[in-house]
């Protein structure tokens, strides 16, 4: 039996990133204890790049323990693409305390505008 169902906001429309960060763009760590599992959509606009490299962006789900040290979930270590103007869902399940998403840029001065939205399942006990 699922719980009830929390609306997520993790990328809030329309979210637009410039540039090359080594550690990308976090969104604010949340505490996930109260939730099982959950539902994240996520969707992108075209690349923009200043040129000489094809821009790339990749948005990695990452769990923690104490919200320093992150391991990823879902995604696996290189990150998920999505596609330009095409909604994706990704499921997951909360087994730390923590949870974040990361949107890594690749380019010369890239540029994407995106958001990420979903909802959660609190835990029944």
């Amino acid at each position: 039996m699922k719980g009830e169902m929390v609306p997520l906001i993790l990328i809030p429309r329309y979210t637009t990133y410039v540039g090359n960060q080594d550690e990308g763009f976090p969104s604010v760590p949340m505490e996930m204890t109260a939730y099982e599992d959950g539902e994240v959509v996520f969707w992108r606009g075209e690349l923009l790049t200043s040129g000489g490299v094809t821009p790339d962006v990749r948005f990695h789900l990452e769990a923690s323990m104490d919200a320093v040290a992150w391991t990823p979930i879902s995604t696996g270590a290189t990150g998920m693409p999505i596609p330009a103007k095409t909604p994706v869902s990704v499921g997951v399940g909360f087994s730390k305390k923590w949870f974040r998403v990361r949107t890594v840029l690749y380019g010369n001065e890239a540029t994407v505008s995106c958001w990420a939205i979903g909802q959660v399942n609190t835990r029944v006990t």
